[in-house]
């Protein structure tokens, strides 16, 4: 449930407000730990000592996010950000109920969608699978050597080599 933050200062609920604040300190800060990652210029014992105030920050931050927002926190939910950086914010904010879905779901989604017009083409013949396959992938902008790997792997549902899931599986790592 949500909280209701009131201030002696204002006179409406100020847990919007205090949700906004929180969620852009650990968007700037988990931004400001993924560079600390990518400089060569620390050495790996002040990198050690920063990763150690770092897990303090985000533990504080996702209670304070969690409170303004009336999720459930977890002691794993900064942890998250430490090991998967922007992408584990994303987990976060999604399980506070303040993202409808990672950018990695997102993209996933975007993927099975092309996926799925492709699945009519596993009943035709190798010439339409391979015309129809590049006109419906040329509009996510692969390359020619995935969009071929994608048409073999096509033509082999197409023979019952292989199952339309590993088809999903194995044509969605390939984007």
């Amino acid at each position: 449930m949500k909280p209701k933050i009131r201030s002696s200062q204002y006179e409406y609920d100020m847990a919007d407000w205090l949700t906004e604040k929180a969620k852009a300190m650990l968007t700037e800060t988990t931004l400001l730990y993924q560079s600390l990652g990518k400089s060569d210029a620390l050495s790996e014992e002040l990198v050690g000592s920063l990763e150690k105030r770092f897990d303090y920050i985000f533990r504080n931050a996702t209670k304070m996010l969690a409170f303004a927002s009336g999720s459930d926190w977890d002691a794993e939910d900064g942890k998250l950000i430490i090991k998967s950086g922007k992408s584990g914010l994303e987990q976060v904010l999604v399980k506070y109920g303040l993202m409808k879905e990672t950018t990695e779901d997102k993209r996933k989604g975007e993927i099975h969608a092309f996926l799925k017009k492709l699945k009519p083409l596993a009943f035709e013949s190798m010439q339409v699978i391979r015309d129809e396959t590049r006109r419906i992938l040329s509009e996510a902008k692969l390359g020619s050597d995935i969009i071929d790997s994608i048409i073999g792997l096509l033509g082999q549902v197409s023979k019952g080599k292989l199952s339309w899931d590993k088809f999903v599986s194995k044509a969605t790592e390939l984007f």
